[in-house]
């Protein structure tokens, strides 16, 4: 009996041990699971942010690239509108100039040229105004040049225009002035402006506000009905005759050459902004 009690005893004091123990290698295995899980989860982490920099720059990349290529595009776009401008306001002015050398152009028609002249000159400060806002410096600063030589064409073409319009309009008069056997008022004018210009020719150092050619010019003009011409005109006809046309010396085709010229320079500047490839930007 006696070796009975010591028996349960003995085995009573062992499971009393074993159940501590068991806590504790329990307690030791849960650590050890939370400790790879921890390490999992900051691996996972670590991962997770390393994906979401990579996306992130990824996205940064394109936008900045979207951003890039939309501003090129806007660029070129703004650069071939003022090429296009500046184009369609010398061929607006070279219009009026042949129209009133090929035809006898009446105030109704030069009105129409006129108003699409007005309008090619706005679209070229239009488009000038945009290239400079665009930029750069470089680009803008050829773009200035051209359109001032583009302007000075125009003027040339569109102040040769109007000379010969008036001029037109005195011939008209001439041949329609009923004198009765008289020189009539436009005919007067007429020769007195012709004789002025022979003897701005012959005579280049000539002192016009004093010869008599002028006196004759100023003379036929007080004579001239009101309604004829407006002092504009009137202008335009006394300077037709005492300045060599624009049309008819070095002038206009220096100027032609150096609005190529210029034209020339804000192309090879655009392109160079741009860094396109040969045929990716040509006019």
């Amino acid at each position: 009996m006696e070796l009975e009690v010591v028996a349960a005893f003995t085995a009573a004091g062992v499971a009393a041990v074993a159940v501590p123990a068991t806590l504790l290698v329990g307690r030791w295995q849960m650590r050890a699971t939370l400790r790879s899980a921890e390490a999992t989860a900051r691996a996972g982490l670590a991962q997770a942010e390393a994906t979401y920099r990579s996306t992130l720059d990824a996205v940064k990349a394109q936008a900045s690239a979207t951003q890039s290529q939309w501003r090129r595009g806007v660029q070129r776009e703004s650069y071939a509108a003022f090429l296009l401008a500046v184009n369609q306001l010398e061929d607006a002015s070279t219009h009026f100039f042949r129209e009133t050398h090929e035809h006898l152009v009446d105030d109704a028609s030069a009105a129409v040229i006129k108003s699409e002249l007005r309008k090619a000159e706005a679209s070229l400060r239009t488009a000038l105004l945009v290239v400079t806002l665009e930029g750069p410096e470089t680009v803008a600063e050829t773009a200035e040049e051209t359109s001032l030589r583009a302007f000075t064409v125009a003027k040339m073409n569109t102040d040769e225009a109007e000379s010969e319009m008036v001029w037109q309009r005195l011939i008209e008069k001439v041949q329609t002035e009923d004198t009765r056997g008289e020189i009539g008022p436009a005919t007067a004018l007429h020769d007195a402006l012709n004789r002025l210009a022979e003897a701005v020719e012959e005579h280049p150092g000539l002192t016009i506000s004093t010869s008599a050619e002028m006196d004759s010019v100023r003379s036929a003009f007080m004579h001239l009905p009101a309604e004829f011409f407006t002092l504009r005109q009137q202008f335009t006809l006394m300077h037709r005759h005492l300045d060599e046309s624009p049309m008819a010396t070095v002038r206009y085709g220096r100027a032609l050459e150096e609005l190529d010229a210029e034209r020339i320079k804000f192309v090879r500047a655009a392109r160079a902004e741009l860094d396109a490839n040969p045929g990716e930007f040509v006019v």
